[in-house]
């Protein structure tokens, strides 16, 4: 990245715009009328971006039509800078449509040969990445077609030539190409990205690996600096060779998905580029997807910087609430029984004698394999139960302890 770049955005989003247009569930019987919107990841990651503080800007090509037309007044409106984006006359603006049926949701594309699919290394603007702080992609821009799969790996190399960083969002779409491909080109991106997005269902796929802390290990040994695992109601973690951090997703009533992703990320890269700490960056990014999906779309829910500091206020309210709380119940027993169980089976007559007692507190030690189960046996049993894991021997076993069935964790770091 070179010094003279006031004039270029910060943040670059390459990708493919996808204009939106959602079957009315009032017009399923009839098969009429369909809302209009905006999607594809790209550009949701820039607009969520751009509404967080930063200078992006949208690296794409576009038809020369009316779809394109409204993404450019889209992006104007939003504050996305677009002088990096090209209209195509010979080629249209990818469009999708989502029907409805008794089955659920159904995606129809018309992507084929789209004017962001056509884009070759010899167009992409390099003064712009090497100019920008950041650079980021997604697995989607490089399944649409074999052009654009080379444009991001250019795009990327040119990035790293230039001090740039690259963020990647390994975003799976088996209908745009088989799971053996996606696999070989995500890992071979993977090797040399800064900031990494993996979902964890996506990942499951694409590794054979179930547990969380098993795949981020995997995408850090590929070459990943830092790895932000999305874990859906599980939360988030993020992770490079010196910490792990995991963070709870906020308690909201979800209504629609449809760019949760593209905003954490968005919101992540943000941040990260401000210098903010990898629990600052986890904990902005966490709010602002939680704000998301309370609302309908991929453009209409993305969170305001004002809504995220909001959000992130009160949740530093309710946490003071909570640890007062808790240390005034813990005052009240003078001594934590510290039970370590062979068989989850064994906790419930022990728990059973510790409310009768008037000692509803246990810390479980993780000595045993047995622990975890036992927790959640005993949190279903005791819902009101102060439970403790403790004798946790490293961090990343501190972070997989981190569970919603606990209410404290004991740890000597």
């Amino acid at each position: 990245m070179s010094d003279n770049n006031s004039i270029y955005p910060e943040i670059l989003s390459f990708g493919e715009p996808l204009y939106e247009f959602s079957q009315l569930k009032e017009a399923q019987t009839s098969g009429g009328d369909f809302l209009s919107g905006y999607g594809g990841d790209a550009s949701n990651f820039a607009i969520a971006a751009a509404r967080q503080g930063a200078k992006v800007g949208m690296l794409t090509h576009l038809g020369d039509d009316e779809f394109g037309k409204r993404f450019l007044e889209l992006w104007r409106q939003e504050g996305v800078d677009s002088s990096n984006v090209i209209c195509n006359a010979n080629a249209h603006t990818g469009v999708y449509f989502i029907t409805h049926d008794e089955e659920g949701h159904h995606f129809s594309f018309m992507r084929k040969n789209s004017a962001a699919s056509l884009i070759t290394p010899a167009l992409l603007p390099l003064q712009a990445i090497e100019n920008a702080k950041l650079l980021h992609a997604t697995a989607i821009t490089q399944a649409i077609s074999e052009a654009s799969c080379d444009s991001v790996f250019a795009a990327m190399e040119h990035a790293r030539d230039n001090n740039t960083l690259v963020s990647y969002d390994t975003n799976l779409r088996l209908k745009l190409w088989s799971l053996r491909r996606a696999k070989a080109v995500i890992e071979e991106t993977i090797s040399s990205v800064d900031i990494c997005f993996p979902s964890v269902d996506e990942a499951q796929l694409l590794t054979g690996l179930e547990q969380p802390d098993a795949i981020i290990d995997h995408y850090l040994k590929l070459g990943a600096k830092v790895v932000v695992l999305k874990q859906g109601g599980d939360g988030a973690t993020v992770a490079d060779q010196h910490q792990r951090l995991h963070i709870r997703p906020h308690k909201v009533t979800p209504v629609d998905a449809t760019a949760a992703g593209d905003s954490f990320a968005g919101s992540f890269c943000t941040n990260f580029i401000k210098g903010e700490t990898l629990e600052n960056c986890l904990q902005r990014a966490n709010a602002t997807a939680s704000i998301t999906i309370t609302g309908y779309g991929a453009v209409a829910p993305l969170p305001t910087l004002e809504q995220v500091n909001a959000r992130l206020a009160k949740a530093h309210v309710k946490r003071n609430v909570f640890m007062s709380s808790l240390n005034e119940q813990l005052a009240q027993f003078k001594v934590i029984p510290v039970i370590a169980i062979d068989k989850p089976e064994d906790i419930l007559p022990l728990g059973e004698q510790l409310v009768a007692n008037g000692l509803p507190v246990a810390e479980i030690t993780y000595r045993s394999d047995a622990a975890e189960a036992a927790i959640r046996m005993l949190r279903e049993a005791y819902p009101t139960m102060l439970i403790g894991a403790g004798t946790v021997l490293n961090e990343s076993q501190v972070i997989s302890r981190k569970r919603p069935v606990l209410t404290l964790l004991f740890h000597q770091v």
